[in-house]
């Protein structure tokens, strides 16, 4: 039922559990939820929010700290690698 309802509603349905105690409590939970949905599947969860969580740590600046710090380069930017 569970593997129906992701295929059904791809995009929509997310296990609220997963979402619990990520390391990235700063980001609003429909963020984790929808990064959770895209880049991480059940197999590999683990090692898919490591990923996801290193990413956001390497690239997310507080408001407080943008000013101090300039972007690193310029050009295209980075985007998280799709299963």
């Amino acid at each position: 039922m569970n593997q129906k309802l992701k295929e059904v509603f791809k995009g929509k349905v997310v296990n609220k559990a997963l979402t619990i105690n990520t390391g990235v409590d700063e980001f609003p939970r429909y963020v984790v939820e929808y990064l959770i949905d895209n880049y991480c599947s059940e197999e590999t969860f683990h090692e898919d929010m490591e990923k996801v969580v290193r990413r956001l740590k390497e690239n997310f600046v507080h408001g407080a700290e943008a000013e101090k710090n300039p972007p690193l380069h310029s050009g295209e930017p980075e985007s998280f690698d799709h299963r």
